[in-house]
């Protein structure tokens, strides 16, 4: 029997869970990309389900990317919500497009996966059919956004506010292997308008240490990464590209920079956060993020109370290879208005950074003191 979506959900809403979701398959026929136009919200997943857009025959036709599209037609409010009860769900596979707040709104739920969708972008890969945001992951813990396999990858750009926003207590989420800010084949800028990714909680990862882990993260309006406020604590950003393309050799916004502004920036009192390899003198490669290409700095730490940061082992300003300039526009790293007790490279082992092929190599401005700048290739 074929149901609609919206039925599917509300199926899975009132049918009790044993130790497997219930899980929402597609056939629609024809095998070109199938679009539900919503004019309404869909029904709140209340418990976990599976919804697997990649079930479709349509996909594999399509070179196995979205074949199913959700589209909000600019007046449906959010795409899919995971609310409370929901927990260990998984949506797989879908493009969605043009809702007026979130296009995947996590809230009070837990372990669950956003593995190879488009948010915000055509199913050409290239068209901007954006957003307000996203994703938006709010109070919500242990959630993976993207995954280590290219088949992960979430292409989210073409939004108008952030990529993707973590905050309201949401701790130890990860952001894997995305195109956060650029089309799906990771070649120009698609870009959000605000931030790629915007960070305003504790204890979050943004990459990791194996190449499927690594998010590309370029292109987007204001910056690639933004860790605000207090309560943005303990995060770490290691192994991303990030002003560049998905190959780290080229500057995504072109020689004219015509979109972006800083690579990553630690401001309103965030303190304690890693951008790139441990403080323990370990000499791993494989945390190093590229922060390159960028239109004003690498890496701003800005503010009182912006502290206890530690950017270490990147190559800030140059290609993958830390051998060819790949500038950012003003400079490598910047101290500002009152953020002290911050660390630039190390003197120990592998913690130093290159820091290269900028306007600045390292600014320290307007009331800053204790920041330590150790270590580094400048």
């Amino acid at each position: 029997q074929r149901i609609s979506l919206r039925e599917a959900i509300t199926a899975a809403n009132n049918t009790a869970n044993g130790a497997t979701p219930d899980k929402i398959v597609f056939g629609i026929n024809g095998f070109d990309a199938h679009t539900i136009a919503l004019t309404s919200l869909l029904p709140t997943a209340s418990q976990a389900v599976v919804i697997d857009g990649t079930s479709d025959d349509s996909f594999a036709v399509q070179g196995d990317q979205p074949a199913i599209v959700l589209d909000g037609g600019g007046v449906v409010q959010d795409g899919l919500r995971l609310y409370t009860g929901s927990g260990g769900s998984t949506v797989r596979g879908l493009d969605l497009q043009r809702f007026t707040q979130d296009a995947i709104d996590i809230s009070g739920s837990n372990g669950n996966t956003v593995a190879g969708n488009w948010i915000g972008v055509g199913t050409d890969g290239v068209t901007d059919r954006g957003n307000q945001q996203g994703v938006n992951v709010w109070n919500a813990n242990n959630n993976v956004i993207g995954g280590s396999t290219a088949a992960d990858r979430n292409v989210i750009a073409g939004n108008s506010g952030m990529g993707i926003w973590l905050g309201g207590g949401a701790t130890g989420n990860q952001i894997q292997g995305n195109y956060v800010g650029t089309t799906a084949a990771g070649d120009a800028a698609l870009r959000n308008d605000v931030d790629g990714i915007l960070i305003e909680s504790a204890g979050n990862t943004v990459g990791g240490i194996q190449a499927g882990q690594r998010n590309v993260i370029s292109g987007n309006g204001r910056t690639g990464i933004m860790i605000n406020l207090v309560a943005a604590t303990g995060n770490v950003v290691i192994g991303n590209y990030i002003g560049t393309d998905s190959t780290g050799t080229a500057d995504l916004n072109g020689t004219a920079h015509t979109s972006g502004l800083s690579g990553v920036v630690i401001v309103g009192g965030a303190s304690g956060n890693r951008i790139g390899t441990n403080a323990d003198g370990s000499s791993d490669t494989a945390e190093r993020n590229v922060i390159s290409g960028n239109n004003w700095y690498g890496v701003e730490l800005i503010g009182s109370g912006t502290s206890n940061n530690v950017v270490q082992g990147n190559y800030i300003g140059t290609d993958v290879t830390g051998l060819v300039a790949l500038g950012n526009s003003q400079g490598g790293a910047s101290f500002w208005n009152g953020a002290s007790g911050n660390q630039v490279g190390s003197g120990l082992t592998g913690a130093g950074n290159v820091i290269s092929g900028n306007e600045t190599g390292v600014l320290v401005a307007n009331g800053v003191s204790n920041n330590r700048v150790q270590g580094n290739l400048i």
